[in-house]
């Protein structure tokens, strides 16, 4: 019996809610465009990699590991999507930012008081020597905050 082999979807780099130059001077054109058409890309460029690799496997051309193949491809396509998720977060100067409202500002308030703790919090761990990363996840009933130290020096 037949096994039906379907192309696997091809992910490509999206394209930014701004340009490059607009988050300075807090982010510079240079690390913008440095992290989005080499970083991003190449998280794109894996994924796609690690699917055609798949494709290849499941129709008896490629006798690599498919456990390794699809650990490849989990990495990859997780690294694309919390890019794509994390490039419309930011916004220039004076276009986005605010008090969050609505649900989230309920966890929030309800987890860390109010969201000035939230920001004191991250702003204390994120100082102008290092470059952090920050998430904020529910963890059960519990909003939780993670930081990450990713480089020293300013950017």
């Amino acid at each position: 019996m037949a096994t039906a082999v379907t192309t696997a979807k091809k992910y490509a780099l999206p394209e930014l809610p701004y340009k490059y130059n607009a988050l300075e001077p807090v982010i510079s054109e240079k690390i913008m465009t440095l992290h989005h058409q080499k970083h991003h890309q190449a998280y794109i460029t894996g994924a796609n990699g690690a699917l055609e690799r798949l494709e290849k496997s499941r129709k008896g051309e490629n006798t690599e590991n498919v456990r390794g193949i699809l650990r490849d491809l989990s990495f990859n396509l997780s690294g694309h999507k919390l890019h794509a998720v994390f490039w419309p977060n930011l916004a220039p100067q004076g276009k986005g930012g605010g008090k969050p409202g609505g649900r989230l500002a309920d966890h929030i308030n309800k987890d860390f008081g109010k969201a000035e703790g939230s920001q004191a919090e991250d702003s204390q761990t994120t100082s102008t020597r290092t470059s952090a990363t920050s998430t904020i996840s529910r963890n059960n009933s519990a909003m939780q905050q993670r930081t990450w130290k990713v480089v020293d020096g300013p950017f």
